[in-house]
């Protein structure tokens, strides 16, 4: 299987998966219960452009508002993550407007965004392509949602010139993604930060910094993200370079092996899950006889 939604199967059924290029010290397999095969898609991944996307001019307006953007679905707008939002609110100097993009209406969700971030946000409703991406083109940064991050939508705010500051927690394979599509723009460090606090340290530090917020926009325009993304678009030749056929290969050839390795774990594991489940029952015993004991005390101190 392919990680169209970036989560373990966790199926019998399921025994590869194939999947973008871990940098070093990122363990996925963690994550899996099928095996992860050691051939990954790696920056030749291509993407595949929204069919009503046709490049337009971006304006910005000029009245001293930074305008943030939340371009994920509501399920990744966490509560933490609505309260990173109001930190930021209360610790910057300028104005801020945090844009959300919805997928559908949600009355209540938005009735708590103007409580909790003080009229500070501005919700976009469901849109057409273009329409979205036209909205979304007025924002001067965006911050990934954690720990689920983005995919599709780092390609719009690429196309668009727009910065995002994005930050994993390691926490699965989703908390991965934001890194896995925006590491073809070869993103600096600050936006890349280690921890939350970091997080909210670089974000403080590229609101109140337009000059270093434009030439981020720049280069990110300068790399020319389209070609990036869907290279297969203007290099025929780029869907060549994708690896399932090897993944197939190395499949077919270390599966014996690998199905041996896994037999041979599977009985030490039903081995130590056996003597635990004995350790238990021993516990469970113990604890029984103490709980019969704390009885016969308790009635013969109710009997005195």
């Amino acid at each position: 299987m392919c990680y169209g939604h970036p989560a373990s199967a966790f199926s019998p059924y399921i025994d590869y998966s194939y999947c973008s290029e871990p940098r070093p010290g990122w363990d996925f397999q963690q994550f899996c219960t099928e095996k992860i095969v050691p051939i990954y898609q790696g920056r030749e991944f291509v993407w595949e452009p929204h069919p009503e996307y046709e490049p337009f001019d971006i304006e910005k307006p000029n009245d001293g508002v930074v305008r943030i953007a939340i371009n994920s679905s509501l399920p990744k707008i966490t509560p933490r993550f609505i309260q990173m939002c109001k930190v930021l609110l209360e610790h910057s100097s300028v104005p801020i407007e945090f844009n959300f993009f919805l997928v559908s209406h949600d009355i209540a969700f938005e009735k708590s965004l103007k409580i909790t971030l003080s009229g500070a946000a501005k919700v976009h409703p469901p849109a057409n392509y273009m329409t979205y991406m036209k909205n979304l083109s007025v924002c001067d940064l965006a911050i990934g949602t954690f720990p689920f991050g983005g995919s599709n939508t780092n390609t719009d705010i690429a196309l668009l010139g727009i910065p995002k500051v994005f930050y994993s927690e390691g926490c699965g394979l989703a908390s991965y993604s934001d890194q896995t599509a925006l590491e073809k723009l070869n993103p600096p460090d600050i936006l890349m930060p280690k921890t939350e606090g970091e997080l909210l340290a670089n974000l403080i530090y590229l609101i109140h910094d337009d000059n270093l917020r434009n030439e981020l926009s720049r280069q990110i325009i300068e790399s020319d993200p389209y070609k990036l993304f869907y290279t297969h678009k203007v290099d025929i030749k780029a869907e060549d370079s994708c690896k399932l056929v090897n993944v197939i290969h190395w499949i077919e050839e270390n599966h014996d092996s690998f199905t041996r390795s896994t037999d041979l774990e599977n009985n030490h594991y039903e081995t130590d899950k056996s003597s635990n489940n004995n350790r238990q029952q021993e516990k469970k015993e113990s604890i029984d006889l103490g709980d019969k004991l704390s009885k016969l005390i308790l009635d013969k101190v109710q009997r005195s």
